[in-house]
């Protein structure tokens, strides 16, 4: 499986640093740094999108539309999102465990529910508990200058370590769903 690292310029994924949202350090554990480097005017000459397990953007694109057909993505991170307005890019990424997308024009987050009711309708017809732990979502953070509601995200009864939607935490405990600051 391959990890890359889209910047620019072709550099050193090695030399780069990862700011991550999350609180649990499980998720920043997990998380597969980039092996190899693509710059952004050279996207349309990656082959075999489908063996991709970690997508890191660092500059912003003018499409994203490439990603969907990144199948075997497990780790999505978009630290610089201002030409992205929608999410139907991850429609076709079932594998997708860590999603981070930072300072875009989202306007809805239909496209995630979809994909998170899709997710859990794979985990209810699995009988292989080993295989129905790869169905959970470790993290989900999107940071949109758009008025976005993720309660319904974790409402939607599959299992979602953390999701942070517009810089506040959405929690699910024993009382319900909650917000957290």
């Amino acid at each position: 499986m391959r990890r890359i690292l889209i910047e620019k310029d072709s550099i050193n994924p090695k030399t780069c640093s990862y700011g991550f949202p999350w609180k649990h350090d499980s998720i920043c554990y997990n998380f597969r740094m980039p092996a190899e480097s693509v710059a952004a005017d050279k996207i349309g000459e990656i082959e075999n999108k489908a063996d991709i397990e970690t997508l890191v953007i660092g500059c912003d694109l003018s499409d994203y539309g490439f990603i969907d057909e990144m199948i075997g993505l497990e780790q999505l991170y978009i630290y610089s999102g201002a030409n992205i307005y929608s999410l139907d890019f991850i429609k076709n990424l079932n594998h997708l465990t860590q999603l981070y997308i930072a300072d875009s024009h989202i306007e809805s987050l239909d496209p995630l529910s979809r994909l998170i009711q899709e997710r859990k309708r794979l985990y209810d017809s699995e009988s292989d508990i080993h295989k129905r732990l790869f169905l959970l979502i470790e993290g989900i953070c999107i940071n949109s200058d758009k008025n976005l509601d993720g309660k319904p995200l974790v409402e939607q009864g599959l299992y979602i370590s953390e999701v942070i939607i517009n810089h506040k935490r959405i929690k699910r405990d024993h009382y319900g769903i909650r917000n957290i600051l």
